[in-house]
């Protein structure tokens, strides 16, 4: 299984528990290695570890952000705590600030931590409902990285086979290209007045030809595709390994550039480097 590395996924319904709600994302993103990040309530900091492990139990590459917010129910009963309220008001004293900005309102004191507080819930039943709904987000989010991967895979497949056909095409000119070669010599010794020793010539002939040669070039594009396709049908975790490949297609396409002496051929090239682009942007993706 091939798996892109771009997904989101959240609870279906919010989650109630006692007189709260709760809801959870799981959003992903593209990175060279695996980064989580957690942003959670100050109530559910204590599951932020046990979420970290699970993540990197099923995910291997990847920018993965989560987030569980919670708000209260209706019908909620607040309570009120008067001790907590009575130190932060001596803290505002004793600094001073009551005298100089005046009291503060209610509206700041009731959101200050500690002093309004939410009916207490059993920890343990709040860790294993909220740990059951991430397990399902997170199963989702893997089932979607899936679909997105196949479609990847899909869309490189496609390009490996227009890579294949030009390689075929550049093959088809070589011929034309040797002669191109000879002509063109022929030619310049001719302008150039210069005897033309037959020796001589078909030595010159024969160097040009392999200073300008891309069957070795021709070669390992093929062989680049068929390992591709051989990974691609392996799957796993290849991101990194395809990527890998792209480089080596753009280095033999680069040579290829560089060896031409054939305007269509050139402009192959330029087709094929494109394509190649296109194929590395779609790999970023794959985890």
């Amino acid at each position: 299984m091939i798996t892109s590395m771009t997904a989101f996924a959240r609870n279906s319904e919010e989650i109630s528990i006692a007189n709260s709600a709760y809801n959870l994302e799981i959003r992903s993103l593209n990175q060279r290695f695996l980064e989580v990040n957690c942003r959670l309530p100050d109530s559910l900091r204590f599951l932020e570890n046990e979420l970290r492990a699970r993540s990197r139990e099923k995910l291997h590459r990847g920018k993965v952000d989560i987030s569980i917010t919670s708000r209260t129910s209706k019908g909620f009963a607040a309570e009120l705590n008067k001790k907590a309220l009575s130190d932060w008001l001596e803290v505002f004293a004793e600094s001073g600030a009551t005298a100089t900005l005046g009291a503060p309102d209610w509206h700041t004191m009731v959101n200050l931590p500690g002093v309004l507080g939410e009916e207490e819930q059993d920890a343990k039943v709040l860790e294993n409902i909220l740990l059951s709904e991430f397990d399902k987000a997170l199963q989702e989010l893997i089932q979607m990285r899936a679909r997105e991967g196949e479609k990847i895979a899909d869309t490189i497949k496609e390009r490996l086979e227009d890579i294949e056909k030009i390689v075929a095409t550049i093959n088809e000119h070589l011929p034309q290209i040797e002669k191109k070669i000879s002509e063109n010599l022929r030619n310049k010794l001719q302008t150039a007045q210069l005897e033309i020793d037959n020796n001589r010539f078909e030595q010159e002939v024969v160097y040009l030809l392999s200073k300008s040669d891309i069957r070795e070039e021709l070669d390992r594009l093929n062989f680049h595709i068929q390992e591709t396709r051989e990974t691609l049908q392996k799957g796993g975790v290849i991101g990194r390994r395809l990527d890998f490949l792209m480089q080596e297609f753009n280095r033999e396409a680069n040579t290829l550039g560089a060896k031409a002496v054939d305007n269509s051929v050139s402009k192959l090239v330029v087709d094929l480097k494109v394509i190649i682009e296109q194929m590395r942007e779609q790999i970023q993706n794959i985890e």
